[in-house]
């Protein structure tokens, strides 16, 4: 997240780039997170 997150200067605006980028990491975060869930679950229920 820091390589990606803070490399923008305070009081810049964003570039599309940014957000583009910044989408493709949650949307890769999120997928594992879903996956670490899925592996608990299974394990307890």
């Amino acid at each position: 997240a820091k390589r990606s997150v803070y490399k923008t200067p305070e009081g810049n605006v964003p570039s599309e780039r940014y957000f583009t980028e910044g989408q493709q990491i949650v949307a890769r975060q999120v997928t594992l997170a879903g996956y670490r869930l899925a592996e608990l679950l299974n394990r307890t229920l």
